[in-house]
């Protein structure tokens, strides 16, 4: 026979707070006995004779009565030197029975007078030989008190824990049966989820309500069946994860053998379209005109190719997703990046003389060369220019600056547009993220890979008065070396 869970736990609730109880009770019971000795005993004995002590007082059977009424205590008082009873509380037959036993009593401990047994301590004192004399003599005065006061604390403190035992019993066995009911729900829930993973249904159990909170809120029960259950629904939903991320690489794949043969048949006429416009720029500024037009057109063409940069990087990998292999580097060579960033902000001048954007550039010298590929460094730069101008459609200010410090180089393009959303900062570099409707979320992502594939590092983070896109490449030559 199989024992409910609900019992299992009412019993051991149960068992727990009857042994703590009983636990609770001994040593209650032994610490309200030293409660009572420290203040009936030594108190009284040690208070008693520090007020005795300075008063001029006879030690006699009278005045060991009046502090008895007082303190509800006996009292005693002996000299030192030949254990001689001054003066007790005692009655007269309990007096010479404790005149044959001063020499034995110590200065604290348990002696039996009559037919009851007594705990008591005392206190050393001077009192005077004789009255109003100055001649003083050790004298020590005793505090007796019935054993059976100790032993009433002890059970007046046992029955109080007996009677508050019971009802935190029944309190403990309610909260024991709501806990155990509260198990079976998550239990139960766990189960029919892993039968719907049996049945196969693993897109309906992600999607449906039951994929539970990050903080498992809509499972209550004990923490650890309720993690379990999350744990569980966590696995469900990176399974279906798994099949969403699977379906993507696909679609990367197929969009990789695309874009191969879309970049060949696009590349060529570009180039031709470009070197043409060149030409005609080149021609009327012999003649001293300048053509708005033609630079317009030329911008047009260099983001034309910045796209078809992005689409040769999906080709790069046919037949296989692209972010799952390295990115192929051309040839490197030694490169200033802040010669770099220059000759791409000269191809945009036109562009943010038009749009009103104020262009300010910084290095801090000295900046060593980085051994690097030119042309997809340049690619990584006008692609985030191209995101700080989109960024400021009304004009602004696009900082780039060079820096050098731990051993890399470090751009970083700044602008004073709307910033970066916090819940879009940790996507932005993934495929197929963007935030501008005309893009096709495949920039950042290609920026990422040719730095990465450099060696370097990429980031972003929002300043007081926009955002700003960084990268990092590692140095060719330390700064102080010859060529740098």
């Amino acid at each position: 026979m199989r024992t409910p869970i609900w019992l299992r736990i009412l019993i051991a609730v149960d068992l727990l707070v009857i042994v703590a109880a009983l636990a609770i009770g001994w040593f209650s019971s032994e610490i309200a006995g030293r409660v009572v000795e420290e203040h009936l005993i030594r108190q009284a004995s040690r208070k008693t004779g520090e007020f005795l002590e300075g008063q001029n007082l006879p030690f006699t059977d009278t005045l060991m009565g009046s502090l008895n009424r007082m303190h509800g205590t006996h009292f005693v008082t002996a000299r030192e030197r030949d254990r001689a009873v001054l003066g007790t509380s005692f009655p007269t037959e309990l007096r010479e029975e404790l005149d044959g036993r001063t020499d034995s009593l110590g200065a604290a401990g348990v002696v039996s007078l009559g037919d009851v047994r007594y705990r008591y301590d005392s206190h050393l004192l001077e009192i005077r030989t004789e009255p109003y004399g100055r001649e003083t003599e050790p004298a020590r005065l005793y505090a007796f008190v019935p054993q059976d006061e100790f032993d009433d604390a002890r059970t007046l403190a046992a029955r109080r824990i007996a009677k508050a035992t019971l009802p935190v019993l029944a309190s403990a066995s309610l909260i024991a049966i709501v806990l155990a009911l509260t198990v079976a729900r998550p239990i139960s829930k766990l189960a029919a989820r892993m039968q719907a993973t049996e049945t196969g249904r693993l897109d309906r159990l992600a999607n449906s309500e039951s994929t539970p909170t990050p903080d498992g809120a809509r499972l209550r029960g004990p923490r650890e069946v309720a993690e379990l259950a999350c744990a569980f629904d966590r696995l469900m939903a990176r399974l279906a994860q798994a099949q969403t991320d699977l379906a993507r690489h696909e679609r990367l794949a197929t969009l990789g053998r695309v874009a191969a043969s879309v970049v060949h048949e696009l590349r060529n006429p570009l180039s031709g379209i470009r070197m043409n416009v060149r030409v005609l720029q080149e021609e009327l500024g012999d003649r001293d005109i300048h053509s708005e037009s033609l630079d317009a057109s030329l911008r047009e063409i260099e983001r034309m190719g910045v796209y078809l940069d992005e689409l040769t990087d999906l080709a790069s990998a046919p037949g296989a997703a692209a972010e799952s292999l390295p990115l192929r580097l051309g040839a490197l060579a030694l490169v200033r990046l802040e010669a770099l960033a220059g000759s791409v902000l000269a191809v945009f001048s036109g562009r943010c003389r038009h749009a009103g954007v104020k262009v300010v550039t910084g290095t801090d010298p000295p900046v060593p060369h980085v051994r690097a590929d030119a042309e997809r460094l340049r690619q990584v730069l006008m692609n985030l220019i191209v995101n700080a101008l989109d960024a400021m459609p009304s004009g602004g200010t696009l900082d780039v600056s060079v820096g050098f410090t731990g051993g890399r180089v470090r751009c970083t393009i700044t602008d004073t547009g709307a910033g970066i959303q916090a819940s879009e900062r940790e996507s932005l570099f993934e495929p197929f993220v963007t935030t501008k409707s005309h893009s096709a979320g495949l920039g950042l992502y290609v920026c990422k890979r040719i730095v990465e594939a450099h060696g370097g590092a990429i980031g972003c983070h929002n300043t007081e008065r926009g955002a700003a896109f960084w990268f990092e490449i590692p140095t060719a030559v330390e700064p102080d070396e010859p060529g740098s």
